[in-house]
C-alpha cells in the first residue's frame, strides 16, 4: 500500500480517530459517568461491521467521528498536546493491546464468533442499548483483558462501581481495539505519523471536519 497518497492517508486519519474517540469517551464515562450518544453508537457501531464496504461504514458517517477527529487535531499541536495525556495514554495501550491480540487467532476467533452472534440483536436495539454494552462488556472481560499488562482505567471510584459503567467502558475498549485494529489495515504505522509532516495531517483531519454539502 502507498502510504503517500491521498486516499490511504484519509483511512489512517479515519480509523485513528476512531481509537482517540474510544480513548475520549472512556476518560469522560470513568471521570463523570457521562458519555455522548452519538459518539458511543459510533464507536460500538464499529465493532459490528466486519465485512465494510468502505471505512465510513464502519462507523456510519464521518460527523460520528467529531470527537476523535478534532482530539486528534489537538494532538499535532504541540500547545493543545499536553491537554490530551488521558487520550493519547489509552489510545496507547489500545494499540498496544490490538498488536497483542493480533498474535492470538483462538481469541480472535472467540470475539469474531461472538460478535457475529450478537449482531443479530442490533435489528431491534441500539448500539448504545445496556444490553449490547453488558454483552460487549463480557466478551473483554473473557479476552483482551486477560492479556497482560490490562489497560488501567483511571477515574471517579464511585463513578467506576456502577455496573453500567464497567460495561460501557468495557465496551468501548473493544471498539477501540477494533478500530486499532483497522488503522493496521490500511497501512497505518506509528513511525509513519511520526516522521510525516504535521501540516499534512492536520488538512486532513479539517478536510474531514468540514460539513458535506
Amino acid at each position: 500500500m502507498n502510504f503517500t497518497s491521498h486516499a490511504d492517508l484519509r483511512s489512517q486519519v479515519i480509523a485513528f480517530a476512531g481509537v482517540l474517540q474510544s480513548a475520549v469517551l472512556v476518560d469522560k464515562l470513568a471521570q463523570t459517568g457521562q458519555w455522548h450518544q452519538a459518539s458511543y453508537e459510533a464507536c460500538i457501531h464499529s465493532v459490528f461491521q466486519q465485512n465494510p464496504k468502505d471505512i465510513e461504514e464502519v462507523y456510519g458517517d464521518i460527523p460520528a467521528l467529531y470527537v476523535g477527529l478534532t482530539t486528534l487535531r489537538k494532538l499535532m499541536s504541540q500547545s493543545e498536546r499536553g491537554k490530551q495525556r488521558a487520550a493519547f495514554k489509552y489510545s496507547f495501550a489500545l494499540h498496544r493491546l490490538e498488536r497483542q491480540l493480533a498474535k492470538r487467532p483462538k481469541m480472535l476467533n472467540t470475539i469474531g464468533n461472538n460478535i457475529e452472534q450478537l449482531s443479530s440483536h442490533l435489528d431491534e436495539l441500539s448500539a448504545s442499548d445496556p444490553f449490547i454494552s453488558e454483552q460487549l462488556s463480557t466478551l473483554y472481560k473473557k479476552t483482551a483483558s486477560t492479556i497482560e499488562p490490562p489497560i488501567q482505567v483511571m477515574g471517579d471510584q464511585q463513578i467506576l462501581q456502577r455496573t453500567s459503567v464497567q460495561d460501557q467502558v468495557r465496551a468501548l475498549l473493544l471498539a477501540g481495539i477494533r478500530s486499532a485494529n483497522l488503522w493496521h489495515q490500511v497501512g497505518g504505522r506509528p513511525w509513519r505519523f511520526v516522521l510525516m509532516p504535521k501540516g499534512r495531517i492536520v488538512a486532513m483531519i479539517d478536510h474531514l471536519l468540514q460539513p458535506t454539502r
